[in-house]
């Protein structure tokens, strides 16, 4: 099963330079294993757009503070070792918020 997990920190400070080697060896163990398919990062000067009523409108804009800044897929046999994972990155990357969300898969394929 795939999972999507994103990360929004606690803090707008940027990590520090242990933090970021930390995160470097923990992506490459995963990595290493299988589990992470893909990593990366978001900036935060996109945009929101909502429709309604055949209408769209632009925003409203999330807080700079709720913004998602990093994202992984990952390769997991079931929700609990999914969130395991996000729970052993949060330890590694710090106080924040973690969402994980099972991808959607077609019958039989990849996504």
């Amino acid at each position: 099963m795939r999972f999507w997990m994103s990360y929004v920190p606690a803090s707008n400070a940027p990590p520090t330079s242990a933090q970021m080697a930390a995160l470097g060896k923990f992506q490459a163990e995963q990595a290493k294993t299988g589990q992470l398919v893909s990593t990366g990062g978001l900036l935060p000067n996109g945009g929101r757009l909502t429709m309604s009523k055949g209408k769209f409108t632009d925003g409203p804009f999330t807080e700079a503070k709720e913004v998602v800044i990093g994202w992984a897929i990952v390769e997991c046999k079931s929700k609990e070792e999914a969130l395991e994972l996000a729970r052993r990155f949060m330890a590694v990357a710090g106080d924040g918020v973690g969402e994980v969300r099972q991808m959607f898969m077609p019958e039989g394929g990849q996504p």
